[in-house]
């Protein structure tokens, strides 16, 4: 029997977008996932989060955005656990969770890149594999790093083209700016940000 593939998709979701949406479906039709975690982090250990929504809106939003989806779930354990919200302790916890499963690990080409800065980059590839994206139009050496990842650690890679070029970033200066998001996110979660 073929063992079966989870996506694990981390990220502060500040907000959720169709972009977002799209690559999860795209990485589960390209990879035959059969479920995508969306793990909302709390404090993140490669960034600052952005000033705006709380956690309970991103939240809320992440909820709204992925609730009629059966291939979409929403995991809050980095959202309640103390301390920074690190790759490692997430994808153990979800290995005692689905043991049998192969885990996929969702992320973008700067955060491969960093990849050996990580805490215990050994230990995750043990744990997942890595599905990056590369955004249209860029390389920024994916593959080499890749290659290289296999020989350090025996990271297993998967390179997915990037399918949409919509971010968190644009998303929040429109709604700053008081300009539409029309399409840009899901409307359910349009109606919520607009209402709070």
């Amino acid at each position: 029997m073929e063992q079966k593939r989870i996506g694990v998709f981390g990220g502060s979701f500040h907000p959720v977008h169709n972009g977002h949406l799209a690559l999860a479906r795209h990485a589960a039709e390209a990879l035959g996932i059969e479920r995508v975690l969306f793990v909302i982090d709390r404090i993140p250990p490669h960034k600052t989060l952005a000033d705006g929504a709380s956690d309970e809106e991103r939240l809320a939003i992440l909820r709204l955005a992925t609730e009629d989806d059966p291939l979409f779930s929403v995991e809050t354990m980095e959202l309640y656990r103390e301390g920074t919200s690190y790759t490692v302790d997430t994808l153990r916890a979800l290995k005692t969770q689905y043991p049998d499963a192969e885990l996929c690990f969702f992320m973008g080409s700067d955060m491969l890149n960093s990849f050996t800065s990580w805490r215990s980059p050994e230990i995750i590839s043990q744990l997942a594999t890595l599905v990056c994206t590369i955004r249209t139009g860029q390389s920024g050496g994916e593959r080499e790093t890749a290659a290289m990842l296999f020989e350090r650690y025996g990271t297993k890679v998967i390179l997915l083209d990037e399918v949409s070029p919509l971010s968190s970033t644009l998303v929040r200066d429109r709604i700053r700016e008081a300009l539409p998001i029309k399409g840009m996110i899901p409307e359910k979660a349009e109606h919520y940000i607009y209402l709070n």
